[in-house]
């Protein structure tokens, strides 16, 4: 599902606040710029399965 809006200005900042934190202060124009050239797709789980340790 893609996300729009605040919910995809939200995503962007968190990427450029774990990726590229020498930007944090520029993040707004960052954003601003890529914002129509950037699709965030948001992923539901909804099952996950796996061996268990014993």
């Amino acid at each position: 599902m893609e996300v729009f809006g605040g919910e995809k200005h939200k995503a962007l900042s968190a990427l450029i606040d774990k990726y590229s934190k020498q930007y944090k202060e520029a993040r707004e124009e960052y954003i601003r710029a890529a914002s129509n050239r950037v699709k965030i797709i948001k992923v539901n789980i909804e099952h996950i399965s796996g061996k268990a340790r014993r």
